[in-house]
């Protein structure tokens, strides 16, 4: 974005890391938020809320990078990752409604969805939204169509989702935290692969958030070319969950 033209270069990575690492903190954060307040009031209703907001606040940070409010954004990014972790809701709806020996099956046909995201925005970006970046809102076009999807989004999920009948669990947040500290420490197993994961998953999302930076930096690559190789390295990733 135009954060190049307010800042020299090492406040301009210092602000980027910020920005780039406050959504993925928030979705941390959140999951655990967003699983208890579905088990709660239900998952419709949690995911029609988590799904309202994040368009609302798709289109704030939209406005942020137009008018330059890079602290706001940072706010709005945290908050952004901390309901958004819609996820959550999927995978404990499959828990719900399926047998345990069909959800490995499942839960790779649920995140193979983001990754087709990852192929097919990058491309619609390139190829579509240029010619209307013509003036100093441009920046604000591909958050404004992202809210859009929220509010489509918010119907498909009114219309045709059934909430499911979770068991309703007396256990709070903090039991289960201590339970799931304590299967680490006690565990070498799960302790191995929770680990394992939590790597895997920091250098796939720091890759996919920086490369294209990087791309752009020391290489001068243009919207197009970006856009190309973000969706070339999504596919290895939409192979990998169907297989």
């Amino acid at each position: 974005t135009d954060i190049s033209m307010h800042m020299n270069q090492d406040v301009r990575y210092q602000w980027l890391t910020i920005l780039m690492s406050a959504y993925p903190i928030g979705a941390i954060l959140g999951a655990t938020l967003v699983g208890s307040v579905s088990d709660v009031i239900g998952r419709k209703s949690t995911l029609l809320a988590s799904l309202g907001v994040s368009g609302v606040l798709y289109l704030l940070t939209g406005l942020c990078i137009v008018y330059s409010e890079w602290l706001i954004l940072g706010i709005i990014r945290i908050t952004q990752g901390l309901i958004d972790a819609n996820m959550v809701i999927a995978q404990r709806t499959i828990a719900d409604v399926l047998p345990q020996n069909r959800h490995s099956r499942f839960f790779s046909y649920l995140y193979s969805f983001p990754a087709t995201a990852f192929i097919i925005g990058p491309l619609t970006l390139a190829y579509c939204l240029p010619e209307v970046m013509v003036n100093e809102w441009h920046y604000f076009w591909p958050f404004m169509i992202q809210a859009c999807l929220m509010g489509l989004s918010f119907l498909i999920i009114q219309i045709t989702f059934t909430d499911t009948k979770q068991i309703k669990s007396n256990r709070t947040i903090q039991q289960d935290l201590w339970q799931f500290i304590t299967a680490l420490r006690h565990h070498s197993t799960y302790r191995s692969i929770t680990i394992s994961n939590c790597l895997l998953f920091f250098v796939y999302r720091g890759f996919l958030s920086f490369y294209p930076i990087y791309i752009a930096d020391y290489f001068s690559a243009n919207l197009t070319l970006n856009s190309h190789i973000i969706s070339w390295i999504a596919s290895g990733s939409l192979v990998t969950y169907l297989f």
